[in-house]
């Protein structure tokens, strides 16, 4: 089924659970219907990591017209909870607590120091990790280039503002292309290394208007790239539609696995109808809505990983993502899905924060509390290349 009705779905599901002080609560929102758990079955389990996953037993209930009682209390803060709701042996909605203390354990070694250092060539600085080289333009101060001995992974980065406009950007797409935000311009003003630490100082225009400034710091060890992105947004632009990093990658690597919303496409505002959790999926040329526009985001996100024989190239971090086979380019500027050609490079979208899709086309605007009105940004992430037994 389309998201869309997904969330709707979930939207109006009927029995409801809500975390209350850390009780889980069901509510019968039925007008006539009285609710118990023989018809409405409620089973859950809780996930401490990618595969640490045990089934949790709720308490029977037998619940009259809009009446609820407590089912389940949450005990290990440090997991992820999930209940499944059923009526007879039909699915009809779910419900997820994320723990204060939940984190994910990270793909990368613990110990990684390094006594290597970054190279200042004549258009770049490179470095030598054990699992990888890595290439920062001078020019622009992002990533040119990751790769191995046998593969180039990355092939070319970009800084994005904006996004493919959907039919609810209708009304905001004009001052975003006032701003310039969808054709910019990524410049270094200064750069320094230090041993395994470069930073770079760079400054993004729209149509000579200074869109952010800010500092890219990169603190490169044995097996990965801990990436720090700083700055400052334009004080007259209200919200940006996104600010994420765009990675061009070998179109060779199709399959992908990740920990976030899935595994239908979910955003800051839409995310009701997928759930949290570890996914594998394939990058699929197919675009759902006629028109092309921004799609398959997924919001929440902490890892998305690629298998490559015998090693894997990791992203971690706090973001959301999409990747696709097409540019916000091509996107932007195609009429029908069929019209679609895949490119060189897939394009992997690493989004410190992107604004909700609302429903201007044909309803209110969207809500500041789902906009990125941030004005000072701080976004770090890891990259990088590890042995596929670690």
């Amino acid at each position: 089924p389309h998201s869309s009705l997904l969330e709707v779905k979930s939207a109006f599901c009927n029995i409801r659970l809500i975390n209350e002080n850390n009780n889980i609560r069901v509510f019968n929102r039925n007008d006539f219907i009285i609710a118990d758990n023989k018809r409405f079955k409620i089973t859950g389990f809780k996930q401490s990591d990618l595969f640490n996953k045990s089934t949790i037993e709720v308490s029977d209930f037998v619940l009259m017209p809009k009446e609820s009682a407590v089912i389940y209390k949450i005990e290990d803060l440090d997991c992820i909870y999930t209940f499944d709701i059923c009526d007879g042996n039909q699915h009809i909605g779910h419900f997820q607590f994320i723990g204060d203390k939940f984190s994910l354990q990270s793909q990368f070694p613990p110990l990684n120091n390094t006594n290597n250092q970054f190279r200042n060539n004549v258009s770049n600085l490179q470095f030598d990790g054990i699992t990888y080289q890595m290439t920062v333009d001078k020019k622009t101060g992002l990533i040119s280039k990751i790769k191995t001995q046998e593969y180039d992974i990355l092939n070319d980065s970009l800084i994005r503002v904006s996004r493919a406009p959907l039919d609810n950007d209708m009304f905001e797409f004009p001052t975003w292309e006032k701003y310039g935000l969808n054709d910019i311009s990524i410049n270094c003003v200064r750069y320094r290394i230090d041993k395994n630490i470069a930073l770079l100082d760079i400054e993004i225009t729209g149509k000579g208007f200074t869109i952010l400034t800010g500092m890219i710091k990169y603190t490169a060890y044995q097996n990965y790239v801990d990436v720090l992105f700083e700055v400052k947004v334009n004080e007259k632009i209200e919200y940006l539609p996104r600010l994420g990093f765009d990675l061009g990658i070998n179109p060779n690597f199709k399959k992908y696995c990740y920990f976030g919303f899935g595994p239908t496409e979910s955003y800051v505002d839409k995310h009701h109808g997928a759930k949290i959790g570890y996914y594998c999926d394939i990058i699929k040329p197919e675009i759902s809505y006629i028109k092309p526009q921004e799609t398959m985001s997924h919001y929440m996100s902490k890892m998305i990983k690629f298998n490559i024989e015998d090693k894997k190239f990791v992203v971690e971090g706090d973001f959301s993502f999409c990747y696709l086979p097409y540019s916000i380019e091509q996107l932007s500027n195609t009429k029908h899905n069929y019209e679609l050609k895949s490119e060189m490079l897939n394009r992997l979208i690493i989004d410190y924060y992107m604004s909700g899709i609302g429903s201007n086309s044909c309803g209110p605007k969207l809500k500041d509390k789902y906009k990125l009105m941030s004005k000072n940004i701080n976004f770090q992430f890891k990259i990088g290349v590890i042995d596929d037994d670690e």
